[in-house]
């Protein structure tokens, strides 16, 4: 795959995008990557509206997971049709071999609406 533009700088040559199709917004994220070698490390959460310029929404440069899992909110920050999860780096990686990056599972979270009849009942 190719370099991605985050906050107008080429970074990342692996990740993985959703399209939404229509623009959502998302305040948080989970993921899991089970391979321990190749999970991603250090990383951006982005999101676009034209597939070509990426906004990051969320980065760390040294991420801990909990049995193969991470979960982050990042607030609601626009709507968004197309999300990336872009590598920069993987865990344990210092064979200097080629090595892909592995998720096994993204789930981003929609924002909660309460709708009129459930603050009724309330």
């Amino acid at each position: 795959s190719y370099a991605t533009r985050v906050n107008n700088v080429l970074t990342g040559k692996q990740w993985l995008q959703i399209d939404c199709v229509i623009p959502q917004e998302f305040t948080g994220f989970s993921l899991v990557a089970n391979d321990f070698s190749d999970r991603p490390k250090n990383y951006h959460v982005a999101g676009s509206n034209d597939n070509i310029n990426f906004t990051s929404l969320f980065y760390t440069a040294d991420e801990q997971y909990s049995n193969g899992r991470v979960s982050h909110g990042i607030g609601v920050q626009g709507a968004y049709r197309y999300y990336r999860v872009v590598c920069i780096d993987i865990m344990n990686h210092s064979d200097n071999q080629n090595h892909s990056v592995t998720i096994d599972e993204l789930i981003f979270y929609k924002p909660y609406v309460r709708d009129d009849f459930t603050a009724l009942l309330l």
